[in-house]
């Protein structure tokens, strides 16, 4: 008898639990209230550091910023359904508010000072949770491809000792804005650069300053001896990007360009002139 028992208390339980596509249809207004299943041990998924959380998101939006900027913070995703107070039998039922396909998902939190604990809900697309890490590697290639190319050359091409030399890279501080789709998300791509500069007698520039062609004298150099120097140029770009208005995340690592041409410097000599 108390196995009869329990068969028939299961099913009802079932029965009660299982997604009623009529009621999870009509069950997605004020009248519904969303309900947490489970706690961490139940997690769909379970990461660390850089969750990218869309618009959906339920909670505070300073909790969304932090999860995504938070590298050593751990995340945990579980199902959320909604339970209908006008029909306690109704039971837990399929979520009608993501878009066909999409799960809602509460997002449980935790970091050096805070246990686990729900921060909000969200939509979960096909594709999976989304990381800054996913995103980054999936910029990277056409950061690169991107970026404007180093054109670094003086000013005049053969110039004289204790006389400025101009310098230029042949390129803008800034590069971008580029706009990309990831697995659902806007994302924004921005680059900032600096130039290194070796002027081949044992002196180097670093700057944020491009230079330019005269009277441009951004940057420029005296030369004191004569001779034919190499003169190098290395520029160090810097990306980050923002992704569903969050960020902005930096895009690792940096990207050097790297080149080189000849400085041909001669003596300075003074010449007398007969004003008569």
């Amino acid at each position: 008898m108390a196995r009869i028992r329990f068969v028939w208390l299961a099913g009802i339980l079932l029965a009660l639990l299982a997604p009623d596509p009529a009621v999870a249809a009509t069950c997605s207004g004020p009248t519904c209230a969303p309900v947490v299943v489970g706690d961490p041990s139940d997690a769909a998924y379970v990461g660390s550091g850089g969750l990218i959380v869309d618009s959906t998101f339920s909670g505070n939006p300073t909790d969304r910023q932090r999860i995504a900027e938070c590298v050593e913070c751990r995340w945990w995703l579980t199902p959320v359904c909604w339970r209908d107070p006008a029909n306690v039998d109704a039971g837990c039922r399929v979520v009608a508010t993501c878009l066909p396909g999409w799960v809602r998902m509460a997002i449980w939190y935790s970091n050096a000072s805070e246990p686990a604990h729900v921060v909000g809900l969200y939509c979960l697309g096909p594709s999976g949770p989304v990381t800054t890490v996913k995103v980054a590697k999936a910029l990277t290639g056409g950061f690169v491809r991107r970026l404007p190319a180093l054109h670094a050359a003086q000013q005049p091409s053969i110039t004289l000792t204790g006389l400025p030399t101009v310098f230029r890279a042949g390129q803008v501080r800034q590069a971008g804005p580029w706009n990309y789709r990831i697995v659902g998300f806007a994302v924004t791509v921005r680059a900032v650069t600096s130039w290194t500069w070796t002027f081949g007698d044992g002196t180097s520039l670093t700057t944020t300053n491009p230079g330019g062609v005269y009277p441009n004298l951004g940057v420029t150099h005296i030369y004191r001896r004569p001779g034919t120097f190499l003169v190098s140029l290395r520029s160090n770009w810097v990306g980050s990007y923002t992704v569903s208005g969050l960020g902005p995340f930096p895009i690792s690592p940096a990207v050097s360009q790297i080149g080189s041409f000849s400085a041909v410097v001669r003596q300075a000599r003074a010449v007398l002139i007969d004003p008569a």
